[in-house]
């Protein structure tokens, strides 16, 4: 047959899937093991984070070029948060700060 089935990790809304297009499915497993352990648990929160701050981003920011900036930022930033209940609105300010800065 010409079915193919990825290998895929789920986290939350992030889904991660791999394929070595039927050349080798222990290829594909190889690198969903590596995936799962680089990308572990906690990514479910951090999309749940990124998800709301784009919202809020999508409502703040008239900018279409600042938006872009600040939601590059926000994701190339969200792998360090420490903590999972940041005030959007500091972050969102922050993330500004940065970019007006020059500090991207």
């Amino acid at each position: 047959g010409s079915f193919i089935s990825p290998s895929i990790v789920r986290r939350g809304d992030l889904l991660l899937a791999v394929t070595a297009s039927g050349a080798s499915p222990a290829l594909s497993q190889q690198i969903k093991k590596e995936l799962a352990a680089l990308y572990g648990p906690e990514y479910e929160e951090i999309t749940i984070v990124l998800r709301r701050f784009r919202e809020k981003v999508l409502n703040s920011l008239l900018d279409e070029q600042e938006r872009q900036s600040v939601l590059k930022l926000a994701a190339e930033e969200a792998a360090t948060l420490k903590r999972i209940n940041i005030d959007m609105d500091e972050w969102l300010q922050s993330l500004l700060h940065r970019i007006d800065r020059g500090l991207t």
